[in-house]
């Protein structure tokens, strides 16, 4: 669980340019619903537990394309929220379960099943004591405008999601690794090794971010699956794989998805994929992958005396370090440590 400072019952903080945190620590209902709304809209809460102290812990964090947030509440709560806005929240929890309805799904939640609801439809949850959800926030644009990358298509009705996710199998234990290690990389989860500090001014947090938007649509069901997924006859043009390549090469430092890749070779994403592997025998993205492993090699061993292997690979956006070293020493037959230290002793 995250710690609060409870010395002011509002603490609003601005850390970088792309990421704004506000956090809460309250016994008040009404401020910790008026905190809420302001960041999900409208909604009606009951207590259902009187012989607990309500007291509830709520954060916030906005970053380039989503926002995330972890709220914890002591009482047992009703939660209602009608149709408003149309956007989404992504639910994960750690530990406990809850009871969701939406429409007329009702299921319950817990560290194997997530919800992934939209603002235009209405919620309903009941929860026991001592409960805490992580909420990921997508506007309904930068969900529309990714998966108008991948058509390589303008697309006529926003993206519906089914709203229950199995964390278990699949594309939903990916997300739901994504989504661990995301709430690492940002400090709303602490475990081992933390770089949120300064990761978030760099490449690494906007990247996962992207990622994280194309696994969705990629992996979790929706109304623009079938579509999606159809195969496609036609392959990109050796000069539009080059044209990829080229790009990456001059946008490595950047945060990339497969949408923009799939629009600057004109293409739709299975396309270019198809095509990648046809003709170069892996993705684009892991090409883009080895082109930041080579950027981070030509920094040690140019820039080695004043750096140290943790800034160049968080500045390339390489912030699984474990995955990160064992890829480098794959590429390149030694660790990125052996490298800076031969840079350091000629």
């Amino acid at each position: 669980m995250p710690i609060f400072q409870r010395s002011e019952p509002l603490i609003v903080s601005r850390h970088t340019p792309i990421a704004s945190t506000v956090e809460m620590v309250t016994r008040n209902l009404d401020e910790a619903n008026s905190l809420f709304e302001s960041e999900w809209g409208p909604h009606k809460t009951e207590v259902l537990d009187r012989s607990n102290r309500f007291e509830a812990r709520l954060r916030f964090k906005r970053l380039s394309a989503i926002g995330l947030s972890s709220l914890w509440c002591s009482s047992a709560m009703h939660i209602k929220a009608p149709s408003t806005k149309p956007f989404f929240v992504l639910i994960m929890r750690l530990e406990g379960s809850s009871e969701y309805s939406i429409g007329k799904r009702t299921f319950t939640t817990s560290p194997d099943i997530g919800v992934l609801f939209q603002g235009s439809r209405p919620l309903e949850a009941r929860t026991a004591k001592h409960w805490q959800v992580y909420g990921t926030r997508f506007g309904p644009e930068v969900l529309d405008r990714e998966l108008s990358k991948m058509l390589d298509r303008p697309i006529g009705r926003s993206v519906e999601f089914d709203p229950q996710i199995n964390f278990q199998i699949g594309a939903g234990l990916a997300v739901k690794r994504m989504l661990v290690r995301l709430y690492r990389e940002t400090g709303f989860l602490t475990c081992g090794e933390h770089h949120a500090s300064y990761a978030n001014q760099l490449i690494g947090i906007p990247q996962l971010e992207l990622s994280l938007i194309g696994l969705l649509l990629e992996g979790l069901r929706h109304n623009y699956t079938t579509v999606l997924h159809t195969p496609r006859d036609s392959a990109a043009a050796p000069f539009q794989i080059r044209l990829v390549e080229e790009f990456i090469s001059a946008n490595a430092d950047q945060p990339l998805s497969l949408g923009d890749l799939a629009t600057v070779a004109g293409v739709n994403n299975r396309t270019l994929q198809y095509s990648f592997r046809r003709h170069r025998g892996y993705s684009p993205m892991r090409f883009l992958r080895w082109v930041r492993l080579d950027r981070v090699r030509e920094e040690l061993r140019g820039r080695g005396r004043d750096m140290t292997v943790t800034d160049s690979a968080i500045h390339w956006g390489l912030l699984h370090f474990g995955r990160f070293a064992a890829e480098y020493r794959l590429r390149f037959g030694e660790y990125p440590s052996e490298t800076l230290r031969r840079t350091r002793q000629a």
